[in-house]
């Protein structure tokens, strides 16, 4: 179990440098608040990998009528966030979107595989569940959703230690006013 909560941490972590990591870059984030906002990022993974257990457990309990403990429903999840160590690589340019999204279908598929064996079912009812789970997290996450973002804007303040958090399109649009030649006066 140990080792599943660790690697569902390490995901978290890959996750929080491709997806955050060129917005603390641009808003001047020190390396003490990197290192704390990356760890908050792998700790938001332990939970929402909880959630999505639990979530499963219900649809699993609710619609076949069998019974999985929580804890072997971690390490299942866990299993599903093996692709996801490599989501740092979303910041590759261009590509970067389609391989995270590559990655979290991956790990969809190793999560209903990972159930199908495990309770003994066929495929489709295991995607099913795990489908159905995610359908559960989505709508949990929807009715918290206004409570979820005044945590994060506290979490980033925290974290970081700044008011705001500007996003990668402000700060291209600012680097953009302070250009002072437009590009049709360029010579090449």
């Amino acid at each position: 179990m140990d080792v599943a909560l660790l690697l569902i941490f390490l995901a978290g972590i890959a996750e929080g440098l491709g997806t955050q990591s060129v917005v603390l870059f641009a808003n001047k984030v020190g390396r003490r608040s990197f290192v704390d906002n990356l760890l908050v990022s792998g700790l938001f993974s332990l939970l929402g990998a909880l959630c999505w257990a639990l979530s499963i457990g219900l649809v699993v309990r609710a619609t076949l009528g069998l019974a999985i403990a929580p804890s072997a429903l971690m390490v299942l999840v866990s299993m599903g966030y093996v692709p996801l160590l490599f989501s740092f690589l979303a910041l590759i340019p261009y590509g970067g979107p389609g391989i995270a999204a590559i990655l979290h279908g991956a790990s969809f598929v190793i999560v209903a595989a990972q159930l199908a064996d495990t309770l003994a079912i066929a495929p489709w009812q295991a995607l099913a569940c795990a489908v159905g789970g995610w359908l559960l997290l989505q709508a949990a996450r929807r009715l918290l959703s206004r409570p979820l973002a005044l945590a994060d804007r506290e979490i980033w303040t925290l974290t970081t230690h700044q008011a705001e958090r500007r996003n990668l399109e402000e700060i291209l649009d600012q680097l953009t006013l302070l250009d002072p030649e437009p590009p049709e006066r360029r010579v090449p």
